[in-house]
This record gives structure tokens, C-alpha cells and sequence, in this order.
């Protein structure tokens, strides 16, 4: 049988009304523990959570009110010790909850989703903020965490896209990662006491701990930060600069990738490395200072870090893997820690190229003849030598015809002028008191 057209537009407004209805006949209450039972008053939209003891986890399993859209706020009285896991999670039109202080834990997941949720008071006994407890709370402003909590887990506040204020005691030690992820409110973060939007004493930042907070502009670390996760400020776009404490010895990958207004970075003298990506398209940094003891620029380090003018490269420095400065066009300064021959040994990985047709500025001088022409002009053979000569030996220019000795001549500012039938040159540089040549050329044609 074929339904009239007119008809489809009431069946689906049904099926619509169905869906966002609740059920005739859902249950108003029953147990959520071994002595724990909930009521739901459905005109208020009230759901008391009474008795003693655990509520049960529903990790894998729907909690009793779940198909009923109409929980509004949450009691839960005083005898209740432990709310259970995802146990409001997707209660989209929660928006109070109050607990008594008889809980000492909240399961992960708790109120995830809890879109409409503008505040909680977290009670004073609770010792962990459990993984994905407030993720996804969309409407929370600001969170004040216990002074005995130990631990935050995972994602514990990621994706509150209102949340512009955390106060975390210095009792908390451990903290996971995505803790404050996707969260674009959020300007500031610094030690306990700082008034910064996140108040930490944190040991180490976790990894992907700020990702996405685009409206990052400062962070202050403490003294007694030791690392910095990988992805930490993953495309933190509003973060301009930041001084890396000499606690910190590592930097993870992508730290600070993407953080495109970073134009300063002051880094950890103690520092033993920084990931692949660490600075990746930060594209408003201008000069970094790598610190000393780094042995290795990993991959894509630097790339696109199209503002980037100098770099100060440390003398331990041993190698510079493939793209860890690609498209870093505005490169034309490279100030290394140590000589040219030292320069010379670094293992330089392709797509680097910027980097290497830069000039670079050697911290240590050494004796070197690093380029020898000879030609034939008027006067005779006029040489030219470009010459390194801190000790201030001197240069001698030294002809051969056959293979013997013609002359030798002392060569005045990089020129001088050897007989004419001169067939090959070399280039010897004598100290003051030495019985041979600090360093001698390879010979050179005469054109």
C-alpha cells in the first residue's frame, strides 16, 4: 500500500517527537548501587542520588536514567562515598549539580557531555579528578580543584570551551594528558599564586596538556618544570613568547607546533634535546639559540619557520637531519659555537638548504686557506687566496714550473704575483716560531 505524499511530513514530525520524548512509562526510580537508589522528580527535573556507599560504574553499560532527557540537576546526598564512571555522562540539559561532602571520588567520565553545566563544586575530601570527568562540559567557566587532589587524569577538562579559570593546588602531582586541551578561553597559565586563568605546581607539562588552546597568550613556567610533553601547545596560536627554565632538560615533539605568533623563545641551558617538529610552522620566530650540549636538529624541527633570520648553533652540534630547516627562507645568519672545519664534519641531511647557503659565523678562528685561484695576467701570475689566519703567520705563495721550484713570494692582503711561467701554485701559511707550516693549499692550476 502506498502512502500519500501529504501524509510523510506528519510521519516524520512523529518520529521526531518520538525521538526527543521520553518514554511512557520510564522508570522514575530504582538501584544505581548495592545501598544506593535515585529518584528522578520529572517535573522539576530533579534526580537525588541517596543511600550509602558506591554508585555503580557504567562504563559499559547505559546508567538507569539515560533514556530520560528531562534531568535537569543532580543531588547527591550525604552517606554516598564514590560517584560512579559516565554515570551522568550526555546529561546535555544538566546544568546544577550539588554533592555532599561525604564523596571522596569521582569515576571517569562522570558528567562528560554535560553540555549545559555551568558550575560544580568539587567536594573538599575527593583525592583524583579521573580521566574524561568534565570532558566536553561546554558551559563551565571555572573550576576550583581541592587541596586534596593528587591526580588529574586524562582529558579530565578538554574541549570545556568555556572555561576560562583553573585554581590546582600544589597537591596535585600527577597530571595526564589533553588535560586542558581544545580549550579556547583560556589566556594564561602559571605557578600556584601566579592569578594566571591555570594556577599548576607541576613537575612536567603533560603531553598534548594545552593542545589547541588558541587563546594561550603567556605561560609562566616554575623553576622546578623538568620537561615538556609532545604536543603541549600544539597550535597554541596566540602564544608570543616563552622562557624555558634551566630546570627542563627535554622538549617533545610538536611542543609548539603551529604556534604561529611565537616570535621568542629563551631556552634551558640544560637542555639534552628537543623533538622532530618541535617548532614547527611557528612562523613569526626570528633568531633561537640552540643550547650547549644539544647534539641534533631532528626532523622538521624549524620547518616553515619562514621569519626566522638567525640561529645560534652550539658546538656539539654533530647533526642536522633531513627538512629541520625547509622553507626557512628568510635564513641568512647562522652563528656556530665552533670552527670551520668543525662545521665541516656536521652531518647536514638534505632539504637543509637554507641553512647551508646561509653565512656562517664561526666562534673559533682557526688557520685554514679556504679558496687558492692563480691566472696569467700583465705583471706575471696574479694569485689570490682567501685566508683564516688568527694566529698572524705568514702567507707565502709558491710557484712551480716542471714540477720544481721557482719562487715564493709573501702574499699581502689575499694577492701576490709569481713569475710568469708559474705552472702551479700553493699556499703556505709559517708562524712565528714554527720549524713547518701551520697548514699548506692543495696546488693550484695556473688558468
Amino acid at each position: 500500500m502506498k502512502l500519500s505524499k501529504r501524509f510523510l511530513p506528519l510521519i516524520i514530525c512523529l518520529i521526531f517527537t518520538a525521538a526527543f520524548v521520553p518514554h511512557v512509562g520510564a522508570a522514575t526510580s530504582g538501584s544505581c548501587g548495592s545501598n544506593v537508589s535515585w529518584t528522578l522528580d520529572t517535573v522539576g527535573g530533579v534526580l537525588t542520588i541517596s543511600g550509602s556507599g558506591s554508585m555503580n560504574d557504567y562504563i559499559n553499560s547505559f546508567n538507569p536514567w539515560s533514556s530520560n532527557r528531562l534531568v535537569k540537576s543532580v543531588v547527591i546526598e550525604d552517606g554516598i562515598t564514590h560517584i560512579g564512571a559516565s554515570a551522568f555522562s550526555g546529561c546535555t540539559a544538566l546544568s546544577f549539580v550539588t554533592i555532599s561532602d561525604s564523596v571522596t571520588s569521582i569515576g571517569a567520565s562522570a558528567f562528560s557531555a554535560c553540555s549545559s553545566l555551568t558550575e560544580i563544586t568539587i567536594p573538599e575530601n575527593v583525592t583524583a579528578i579521573e580521566d574524561y570527568t568534565f570532558n566536553g562540559c561546554s558551559s563551565i567557566t571555572s573550576i576550583i580543584i581541592p587541596d586534596k587532589v593528587k591526580s588529574i587524569g586524562r582529558g579530565a577538562f578538554s574541549y570545556c570551551s568555556s572555561l576560562a579559570s583553573v585554581s590546582i593546588p600544589k597537591s596535585v602531582i600527577t597530571f595526564m594528558p589533553d588535560v586542558f586541551s581544545y580549550c579556547p578561553l583560556l589566556t594564561s597559565a602559571g605557578e600556584t599564586g601566579s592569578g594566571c586563568d591555570i594556577e599548576f605546581a607541576w613537575t612536567t607539562i603533560p603531553n598534548n596538556a594545552f593542545y589547541g588552546c588558541t587563546s594561550l597568550q603567556s605561560i609562566d613556567f616554575p623553576s622546578y618544570i623538568t620537561s615538556i610533553g609532545y604536543s603541549a601547545f600544539y597550535n597554541c596560536t596566540s602564544l608570543s613568547s616563552i622562557t624555558i627554565p634551566d630546570s627542563v632538560i627535554s622538549i617533545g615533539d610538536s611542543a609548539f607546533c603551529y604556534c604561529s605568533s611565537l616570535s621568542e623563545v629563551n631556552m634551558s641551558g640544560n637542555m639534552n634535546g628537543f623533538g622532530e617538529s618541535a617548532f614547527f610552522e611557528c612562523s613569526s620566530l626570528k633568531e633561537i639559540t640552540v643550547p650547549d650540549g644539544i647534539t641534533s636538529i631532528l626532523t622538521y624541527t624549524f620547518y616553515n619557520c619562514k621569519s626566522l633570520t638567525s640561529i645560534n648553533l652550539p658546538r656539539t652540534i654533530t647533526s642536522i637531519a633531513d627538512s629541520a630547516f625547509s622553507s626557512c627562507r628568510s635564513l641568512t645568519d647562522v652563528f656556530y659555537g665552533g670552527s670551520r672545519s668543525e662545521w665541516a664534519g656536521i652531518t647536514i641531511s638534505d632539504n637543509n638548504a637554507y641553512l647551508t647557503d646561509a653565512t656562517i659565523h664561526y666562534a673559533v678562528r682557526e688557520t685554514a686557506i679556504i679558496s687558492l685561484s692563480a691566472e696569467k695576467s700583465a705583471d706575471g701570475v696574479a694569485v689570490l687566496a682567501e685566508i683564516d689566519n688568527p694566529d698572524n703567520g705568514t702567507v707565502f705563495a709558491a710557484g712551480y714550473s716542471n714540477n720544481a721550484a721557482l719562487a715564493a713570494v709573501t702574499v699581502q692582503n689575499g694577492t701576490a704575483i709569481l713569475p710568469a711561467e708559474t705552472e702551479t701554485v700553493k699556499i703556505f701559511i709559517w708562524g712565528k716560531n714554527s720549524l713547518l707550516p701551520l697548514c699548506q693549499s692543495a696546488s693550484a692550476v695556473v688558468k
